[in-house]
C-alpha cells in the first residue's frame, strides 16, 4: 500500500533482500555440503559390495567352487555348498519317501456327528519325539502348542542357567527358595539371606543350599552363568519353580535336563526313562495327553488344538485342515457315503499322523498311504550298503553336496562333483566390475573443470583420493614373495590407461585349469602374502569401520557440517524475522506521520482559501 508518496512494503521487501544475503549464502554452502554427503554414502554403498565380494572370495573355500553333474537328471539331481569337494558317488534308488495317509469307513452323510470330542489335536511328524498321537482334552483351549522334548542324558547331567546372576544379588528370606526336580523327586533348595556380590559368590551360597536339601550335584558358573551338575548317580534334574529369586540367579523354571522331559508352552512334565503309552503332560494352563511309542528323543514340533464345531464329518475334516499343522483333512464323497480321509504332510517314517483316531466315532480305518523314507543301494554284492532320508533329499552324503531323488531307477546313477573353474571367475569379474564402479565414483566426485570452474562434490578431498591409489594397489599388486610373486596382470586382471582395470574371464578360466592352486594363491594367499580379495576385505572392511572407519568418520563430519549450517540458517532466520518485522514497524510510523502532516497541509490550505482577499 502505497501512503504519503512511499511505498513501505516495497522498500521493506527490498532492504531484507539485501539483509537475506548472508543466509543465501549459508544454504549455498548447505546445498554443497548435502551433495558431498550424498556422494559419500553412495561411495560408502559401493565400497560395502566389495567388502562383501571380497569376503566371499577370501573365505577359507571361497577360491573353490564346485559343480556336480549327474548321469540321470530325470531320476536324480544334486546341488553344492561352499565346503564341497571332488568326488562322485554310483547308486541305485530303490524307494521314494512317502507320507502316511489313511481313511476311515463311511457314513451316510456328511453332516453325520463323528466325534464325541469338543477338541482335536492336529499334528505330524510326532513319531520322531517318540509320540504316536496326541488328544486334547475338551477343556483345552484351542490355539498352537509348542511342544519340546528332552531324551534322557543319562548321569551328570548338567543345568546351566540362561543368563548371568544381576550381581549384586540381595536375597531376602521372604524370596530365597525354588524348586529342583531331580530324579522325579522335587527338592526345596533355599539360599541363606545376604548380598553377594559377585558370580562366584552366588554359585557358592547356591551349592550351600543345594547340598543341605540333600542333591548331589556340583554348582560352578560357565561364562558367569550358573551351572549346576549332578553326581553321578543323577540321571534327571531340573529347576521347576521358583519367585523372582530365579531371575536374580539367571536360572529358568522351564529347563529340565537329563532323564525324559516333554515342555508344552512352557509348562514342564518329566518322564521316566522307559515309560511308554498314555502318560499326560501340563500345557500352559491346559493339557494333553500323549501316547509314547518308544524312548522320548530329543527335538521339537507344534500341535494345533481345534475345535470340532457341530462335530459333524464336514466341521471335522474343515478343523483339521484349516489348522495347518501338517495334515490334509477332506470329506469325500464315495457315492456309498461320506468318509474322512486323512495325509500327513510330513514324509518318512517319522512322518505320522499324530491325531488320536480314537477321538473320532468312525470306524473301519484303512491305511491309503504308507510312511516310508527315502532309499538309496550304494555299491553292489556283499558290500552294497543302503541310505535313507525322511524326505528325498539326502544332504551331505558327498561332503557339501545335496542330492534329490525324483524316480526309482533300476540302474546305476553317478553324480560327480568336479571343480568349477569358471564360477570363480565369474565372482572375480563381478569384483573388479564394483572395484571400476568406485574408482569411478571417486574420479567424477574429485573432479575439477577447468572451463567451467566447478569441481565434483567431493574435489579436494585428498583422503578419498588416497582411497582410489589404495583399491588400486589392492587389486593390481604382486601376490607373493618379491621375485616370485604372480601379477594378476598375467592371469587377466589388468591395469588399464585410464586408471580401471579389464578382465579377461577366459584367461583367468584357462589359468585356473591349468594351476588349481593359483585360485587360492592370487586371491586369498597366506597370512604373510594376502592375495587379491583379502587384500580388498582387508581394505575395505577398515574403511567402512562402523567407528574407525575412513568413509565412517568423512560420512559423520560431513553430517556435522549440515547439522551445524542448520543451526545457523535457523539462528539466521529467527534475527531476519525480527529485523523485518522491525521495519515494516517503522516504516509504517513513518508513513502515519506523513499521512498526518498530508492532512495538515490540505486543512491549512482549506483555511487559507477562507481568508478574505486583500485588494
Amino acid at each position: 500500500m502505497e501512503l504519503g508518496g512511499i511505498d513501505a512494503a516495497s522498500i521493506v521487501n527490498q532492504l531484507m533482500q539485501i539483509e537475506r544475503q548472508p543466509l543465501t549464502v549459508l544454504n549455498s554452502r548447505k546445498s554443497t555440503a548435502q551433495s558431498a554427503l550424498n556422494t559419500l554414502n553412495t561411495l560408502k554403498s559401493a565400497v560395502n559390495s566389495i567388502q562383501q565380494m571380497a569376503a566371499k572370495l577370501a573365505a577359507p573355500t571361497g577360491a573353490s567352487r564346485y559343480a556336480a553333474a549327474v548321469s540321470d537328471a530325470a531320476a536324480v539331481s544334486a546341488s553344492v555348498s561352499g565346503n564341497a569337494g571332488a568326488g562322485s558317488l554310483t547308486f541305485r534308488v530303490v524307494s521314494l519317501a512317502g507320507s502316511a495317509a489313511t481313511r476311515s469307513g463311511t457314513v451316510s452323510d456328511k453332516a453325520d456327528v463323528v466325534t464325541a470330542a469338543a477338541r482335536l489335536a492336529v499334528g505330524a511328524g510326532t513319531q520322531a519325539l517318540g509320540i504316536s498321537s496326541v488328544r486334547a482334552g475338551d477343556s483345552t483351549a484351542t490355539g498352537s502348542y509348542a511342544v519340546t522334548t528332552t531324551a534322557s542324558a543319562g548321569a551328570g547331567v548338567k543345568l546351566t542357567g540362561t543368563n548371568a546372576p544381576g550381581v549384586p544379588v540381595t536375597i531376602t528370606s521372604g524370596d530365597n527358595s525354588f524348586t529342583m526336580l531331580v530324579d522325579g523327586q522335587f527338592r526345596q533348595v533355599a539360599i541363606d539371606p545376604g548380598t553377594y556380590s559377585d558370580a562366584g559368590a552366588v554359585a557358592t551360597a547356591v551349592q550351600a543350599a543345594v547340598t543341605a536339601a540333600g542333591i548331589d550335584a556340583t554348582v560352578t558358573t560357565e561364562d558367569d552363568k550358573l551351572a549346576i551338575t549332578g553326581g553321578a548317580g543323577v540321571g534327571s534334574l531340573g529347576v521347576v519353580a521358583g519367585g523372582s529369586v530365579l531371575g536374580a540367579l539367571g536360572l529358568n523354571a522351564l529347563t529340565v535336563t537329563g532323564g525324559s522331559g516333554v515342555v508344552v508352552n512352557g509348562s514342564t512334565t518329566a518322564i521316566a526313562d522307559g515309560t511308554t503309552g498314555a502318560v499326560t503332560v501340563a500345557a500352559g494352563g491346559s493339557s494333553f495327553d500323549l501316547n509314547l511309542s518308544g524312548a522320548i528323543a530329543s527335538g521339537r514340533t507344534t500341535v494345533k488344538v481345534v475345535d470340532t464345531g457341530d462335530r459333524s464329518l464336514a466341521a471335522v475334516a474343515s478343523a483339521i485342515s484349516g489348522a495347518n499343522a501338517g495334515v490334509s483333512a477332506s470329506a469325500v464323497n464315495t457315492g456309498a457315503g461320506w468318509l474322512l480321509q486323512l495325509g500327513s504332510n510330513v514324509s518318512g517314517t517319522d512322518g505320522n499322523l499324530a491325531i488320536d483316531l480314537s477321538a473320532l466315532t468312525l470306524t473301519g480305518w484303512e491305511s491309503t498311504g504308507t510312511a516310508r523314507n527315502a532309499v538309496i543301494e550304494v555299491g553292489e554284492g556283499d558290500g552294497a550298503y543302503t541310505v535313507e532320508a525322511q524326505g528325498n533329499t539326502f544332504t551331505d552324503l558327498l561332503s557339501g553336496v545335496s542330492i534329490t531323488a525324483k524316480a526309482v531307477t533300476t540302474s546305476p546313477v553317478t553324480v560327480t562333483v568336479t571343480p568349477d573353474h569358471s564360477a570363480v571367475a565369474t565372482d572375480v569379474e563381478a569384483l573388479v566390475k564394483q572395484v571400476n564402479t568406485v574408482l569411478g565414483q571417486i574420479k567424477a566426485a574429485t573432479s575439477w573443470n577447468v572451463a567451467t570452474r566447478t569441481g565434483g562434490p567431493l574435489v579436494g578431498d585428498s583422503s578419498v583420493r588416497r582411497l582410489a591409489s589404495e583399491l588400486t594397489s589392492a587389486l593390481n599388486g604382486i601376490v607373493g614373495a618379491y621375485g616370485s610373486g604372480r601379477a594378476p596382470g598375467s592371469y587377466g586382471i589388468d591395469l588399464k590407461k585410464d586408471g580401471t582395470f579389464a578382465f579377461d574371464k577366459v584367461k583367468f578360466t584357462a589359468a585356473l585349469e591349468a594351476d588349481p592352486a593359483l585360485a587360492d594363491e592370487l586371491l586369498i594367499g597366506t597370512e604373510a602374502t594376502p592375495g587379491v580379495a583379502v587384500r580388498l576385505d582387508q581394505l575395505t572392511t577398515e574403511l567402512v569401520h562402523w567407528e574407525r572407519g575412513l568413509l565412517t568418520s568423512t560420512t559423520k563430519a560431513a553430517e556435522s557440517r549440515i547439522t551445524n549450517f542448520n543451526e545457523q540458517i535457523g539462528r539466521l532466520e529467527d534475527r531476519l524475522t525480527i529485523r523485518e518485522t522491525n521495519l515494516a514497524r517503522q516504516w509504517s510510523t513513518l508513513q502515519s506521520l506523513l499521512a498526518q502532516m498530508q492532512n495538515q497541509g490540505t486543512w491549512l490550505q482549506g483555511q487559507l482559501a477562507t481568508l478574505p482577499k486583500i485588494s
